[in-house]
């Protein structure tokens, strides 16, 4: 039976983790909006950029403070968590209407 002394360690990394989960939900679902509004806006190079530029400031930010206070460990269960949150919002929102993959390369 495991105790809660040898738990210990471990809970930086779940709370990494989660955290990574919750950035990569922010990041992921923020890009699916924008891309959803894209066809909409009549600027839509300035406004992928600022889209770019406040997820990608968002996810820096958290990644510095995840591994300042867990170290290279939980820097490593934070990105987990975003390339799980990455798969699981790729598979259920799928693409974006009118921006479906045209048959050249990859469908990442």
């Amino acid at each position: 039976m495991i105790d809660s002394t040898q738990l210990t360690p471990l809970m930086p990394l779940f709370i990494s983790l989660g955290a990574g989960a919750l950035l990569g939900f922010v990041y992921f679902f923020g890009l699916w909006l924008t891309l959803k509004q894209l066809l909409q806006k009549k600027n839509t190079a300035f406004f992928m950029l600022f889209s770019l530029f406040v997820r990608m400031a968002l996810v820096l930010v958290g990644f510095y403070f995840i591994m300042r206070f867990t170290g290279w460990q939980g820097l490593l269960a934070a990105l987990l968590g975003l390339t799980l949150v990455r798969l699981i919002l790729k598979q259920r929102l799928g693409s974006v209407a009118g921006f479906q993959n045209s048959g050249k390369g990859e469908n990442l």
